[in-house]
């Protein structure tokens, strides 16, 4: 297998475990359960300091570490190009903290 990122679906999450079950075309057809990936965070996003809330159905790239197709890492979330939404930033999580060392800006601005 090459090591590309290829298209796949969310299935579920469990946050408790930092693990999401995956469908994939073509590796999981016919498979109910699909496979158990485990995430990539992004840099400054440690695992044990905060969570992000992932939907079932969400589009999703994974890679395979070191091209193990039994091993799916979820990267990101995929492009949908049209319908997407335009001029809204969303964040939803059951609680969501904010630390700043300083100050924190909120600037709603009318232009």
């Amino acid at each position: 297998m090459t090591p590309y990122f290829y298209p796949a679906k969310l299935l579920s999450y469990d946050k408790h475990k930092r693990t999401a079950k995956i469908s994939i075309a073509g590796l999981t057809d016919g498979a109910s359960d699909g496979l158990t990936a485990l995430l990539a965070y992004p840099i400054g996003d440690d695992d044990k300091d905060t969570e992000r809330e992932l939907l079932a159905g969400a589009d999703c790239w994974v890679f395979f570490e070191n091209g193990d197709m039994a091993c799916p890492i979820i990267a990101f979330y995929r492009s949908h190009s049209e319908g997407a939404m335009v001029d809204v930033r969303r964040i939803r999580q059951a609680n969501i903290e904010l630390l700043a060392r300083q100050n924190i800006l909120i600037n709603p601005s009318s232009t």
